[in-house]
């Protein structure tokens, strides 16, 4: 069997099984099991299969089948154009989340050596973008989860950055002195509602790190009590947040941190996806 014919069988396959992208996650399938880029592929579809490449592209194609994010199967996404390996111990990186990072980064422009905070670090992406962009910075990055920790420690060495990793139930094991200058979240905010209506893909991501409480608020109270003791004058924290959270979120802070500035954020699809606040 050529790669062309596997393909087209492998794509009424995926169709019927509901995937969008299925043209998309094939392509990406061929490439991984023929060794070549995307932009190669087409010089390859006449390639005769042998029947171990076509065993691996079969179980590839089962689990995208089942439901089964392409990220897992491929074993990596990318976000802020750097490779990130993931599988189920963590949550994929979103694009929305690179609004995050970037108010991140331009918080922390004009402070040379910051020291910074990425709490609920699941795969390392902010953390390690963070590092990749400002090598000159103090990375610290917590997780709840040891096995989150392990792949992100793992993502840290293949971008050749530097993070120092804490396994950390929020601040618990965090020290507050000297103070951060900037600390980042992407915590866990779905509620009970969106739970029970998750796409088929996310139900394959760990709900340790999707739940967040019955009205998905939880991190957010918590956390938000706290970072008084831990940032450094001057300092900010930026939170990514669901649909409709950002002005929750934003009274929860400015509650708890009288006389600090807030500010919401939109990402790229103009939805409010950050909320920041600097004392």
């Amino acid at each position: 069997m050529t790669a062309r014919t596997w393909f087209q069988n492998a794509l009424e396959t995926l169709t019927k099984a509901g995937d969008p992208d299925a043209r998309y996650d094939l392509r990406l399938f061929l490439c991984k099991a023929l060794y070549c880029e995307l932009n190669q592929l087409s010089l390859k579809l006449e390639t005769e299969l042998t029947d171990e490449t076509q065993k691996e592209l079969e179980q590839m194609l089962s689990r995208r089948a089942s439901g089964e994010p392409e990220q897992y199967i491929e074993g990596c996404a990318y976000f802020m154009g750097l490779p990130f390996r993931v599988d189920k111990r963590v949550l994929i990186p979103r694009q929305d989340t690179e609004t995050l990072c970037e108010i991140a980064l331009n918080a922390i422009r004009d402070i040379p050596k910051a020291r910074v905070l990425d709490l609920c670090t699941g795969s390392g992406c902010l953390a390690v973008s963070i590092a990749h962009f400002r090598p000159d910075c103090d990375v610290t990055a917590s997780d709840i989860s040891p096995d989150a920790l392990e792949l992100a420690a793992g993502n840290a060495r293949s971008n050749h950055v530097k993070v120092n990793f804490i396994c950390s139930d929020g601040f618990a094991s965090i020290s507050p002195k000297p103070g951060f200058d900037l600390i980042v979240c992407n915590p866990p905010y779905l509620t009970n509602e969106d739970m029970h209506e998750l796409q088929r893909e996310v139900r394959h991501e760990p709900e340790l790190a999707l739940y967040g409480g019955e009205g998905g608020l939880d991190f957010y109270r918590r956390f938000s009590l706290e970072l008084k003791s831990y940032l450094a004058p001057g300092g900010t924290a930026a939170f990514e947040v669901g649909e409709g959270q950002a002005p929750h979120v934003r009274a929860l802070l400015e509650a708890a941190l009288p006389g600090a500035v807030s500010k919401i954020h939109k990402d790229l699809n103009g939805i409010e996806r950050v909320v920041s606040t600097r004392i």
